[in-house]
């Protein structure tokens, strides 16, 4: 199994996730999986795309589940830690690293990648 570690970005947040890569055809099929509407998911214009996106985010996100191996986050305002993805689904002052997680799983790393 190749995996990869990822730093988490979200503002508020730090630590780590050990994500599996995906296979070519895993990566494909998520995508298709996934249906995101013509204009994808935009973080830029976050609320309009989240309700134009909510059922293809929310497959996104259940797809990812099994691919994130390891999880050291904590929010750093509350101190708060967590060290497996079902703790952080029922906090949600987690729900961006959620995203961010899901999102970095689906999207992948190149091999030999940083």
């Amino acid at each position: 199994m190749r995996t990869f570690t990822h730093n988490v970005k979200s503002e508020g947040f730090e630590g780590t996730a050990v994500l599996e890569r995906l296979t070519f055809s895993q990566h494909m099929r998520y995508i298709a999986d996934c249906n995101f509407s013509q204009n994808g998911f935009n973080p830029e214009n976050s609320y309009k795309s989240l309700v134009d996106n909510v059922d293809s985010i929310t497959k996104m996100i259940e797809l990812s589940k099994k691919h994130i191996k390891e999880l050291n986050i904590k929010h750093i305002a509350s101190g708060k830690c967590y060290n497996n993805f079902e703790d952080i689904e029922y906090d949600k002052d987690f729900y961006p690293v959620i995203m961010e997680l899901a999102t970095a799983t689906i999207a992948g790393q190149q091999v030999g990648g940083a």
